[in-house]
């Protein structure tokens, strides 16, 4: 199961290369193997392999490769990644039948971690604690991304790693019988100002384009044969910067009408 939640199913290749890498295959091995079965997807290297005697086809499809061929090492990491990588396609499907809670679940440890690590490499800039986005509002803005079914996400919802780490509260509701139900409920940041406000739309900026620095090919006529950053950093933060001027802009003007 650990091996599984380490495949992201909704990367390009959906978590192949990831699902390799988790059963410790070398590039030198499994780069020949794909390339002489033509396989992208995850999907492909799990349906190809016969269902009615796994081990058995897997095995032929590994013998094919001069590569690998005969290497009884390679072929039991093979066996352990398609494994894994049935399991994470089926974890998949279990997710998404569950309610919409389950898009807030935290990403595959493999997959932020390389998010994280292209975001640091292409602005190259360190985020506040009070600014960084919650590992469950990253999971949201990532899946939402992927899939292109990007949401409205209330300001009340978006939480920093600091709000994230916080003390829950402890909430009981009294039931027929005498008796009580205890839960525990996340804090959520308080929003009473403007200020809080704008700080919330940054951390809800940061994740945008921690979740949107990968490149999609653009959809008008004018740009359709060139591909662009889904969210770049800087384009957000500017938005967000000429929201904030123009509420202080109408506050002021508020304030000198009154006067």
């Amino acid at each position: 199961m650990s091996r599984a939640m380490k495949i992201d199913v909704m990367q390009d290749d959906r978590g192949l290369q990831s699902c390799l890498v988790a059963a410790n295959l070398k590039r030198e091995w499994y780069e020949p193997f794909i390339l002489f079965h033509k396989i992208e997807t995850l999907d492909d290297f799990i349906f190809m392999v016969q269902s009615s005697d796994t081990e058995k086809s897997l095995f032929e499809m590994a013998q094919a490769v001069k590569e690998i061929k005969d290497n009884r090492i390679v072929f039991a990491r093979l066996k352990a990644a398609h494994e894994s990588g049935a399991q994470a396609i089926r974890l998949a499907s279990s997710v998404t039948s569950k309610s919409s809670e389950a898009i807030d679940e935290p990403l595959p440890e493999s997959t932020a971690a390389t998010v994280s690590k292209d975001f640091a490499a292409r602005y190259g800039i360190e985020v506040d604690a009070s600014l960084e986005p919650a590992d469950t509002l990253r999971a949201r803005l990532y899946r939402e991304f992927r899939k292109g079914t990007m949401t409205v996400v209330e300001i009340r919802k978006v939480k920093n790693v600091l709000t994230q780490a916080g003390p829950k509260t402890q909430e009981s509701v009294s039931l027929p019988g005498g008796l009580k139900l205890e839960f525990d409920k996340e804090a959520s940041p308080e929003i009473n100002s403007t200020v809080s406000y704008y700080f919330g739309l940054r951390v809800l900026a940061y994740g945008w384009a921690w979740a949107g620095n990968f490149k999609q090919r653009a959809l008008t006529v004018w740009t359709a044969s060139s591909c662009l950053l889904v969210k770049p950093n800087s384009m957000l933060m500017k938005l967000f910067d000429q929201l904030w001027n123009m509420v202080v802009a109408a506050f002021c003007g508020c304030r000198k009408t009154i006067c």
